[in-house]
């Protein structure tokens, strides 16, 4: 008050009168920023980290985002085309595909809680690249996933030993195409497996969790 008094030279009147309602006055109040960490976000889809998915126009793909603040969004940037279908469209237990006008659904085994989910169906086989972005999460970026919707054009069965399949197992971890299997060497007393493969043209692997789409069983 006394800085003020000098620097505007307030009479005595004057400053009574400011002294009597400086009271009345509220103190500006602090700026408050709720701020809340979250996980950074996680794109997953059926047959993750596998991007080759076997194509079906009847199937709808469940694509999840975990992490960030649950308000992310999903656009398609590039390909043959994805339609995100609602999930009213699928097929409920007492409906076939064959019949009904309605959709099948690939989804993760463990589905990933409060995850955000959208349903997608390739139009066309081909490739897509889609992005995953949560514009109200600080200092995040948009994530771009690639996903290819192939044709099946091979189906390999053939039997293996048990320790043979884990090797293998491991092998396609790390290798996306394959080759002719070798041929099997039945040996009596032995316990084998029988090992099912499915690729697309050029030896694609197909992601086993995406087989229902092709509508094939296999019975023992």
């Amino acid at each position: 008050l006394e800085r003020c008094q000098q620097l505007q030279r307030l009479a005595a009147e004057e400053e009574a009168v400011l002294r009597a309602s400086l009271p009345a006055l509220e103190l500006p109040k602090h700026d408050v920023i709720h701020v809340q960490t979250v996980k950074e976000l996680r794109v997953r889809w059926p047959g993750y980290p596998r991007t080759n998915l076997a194509y079906s126009s009847d199937f709808a793909y469940a694509i999840q985002v975990i992490g960030g603040t649950g308000s992310a969004i999903l656009k398609e940037i590039d390909g043959a085309g994805l339609e995100i279908v609602d999930r009213s469209m699928l097929c409920t237990s007492g409906s076939h595909l064959a019949s009904s006008n309605c959709l099948g659904v690939i989804e993760k085994e463990d589905p990933l809680p409060g995850a955000v989910q959208w349903l997608v169906r390739p139009r066309v086989a081909g490739s897509v690249q889609i992005a995953v972005e949560d514009r109200k999460l600080v200092g995040s970026s948009r994530l771009t996933v690639s996903l290819h919707f192939l044709q099946a054009t091979r189906i390999a069965l053939g039997l293996r030993s048990p320790t043979a399949l884990e090797h293998e197992e491991e092998e396609e971890e790390e290798e996306e195409t394959t080759t002719t299997p070798p041929a099997a060497l039945l040996c009596t007393g032995e316990s084998l497996r029988l090992h099912v493969s499915v690729t697309a043209a050029g030896g694609l692997k197909l992601a086993k969790p995406t087989w229902p789409a092709l509508r094939f069983k296999i019975y023992s």
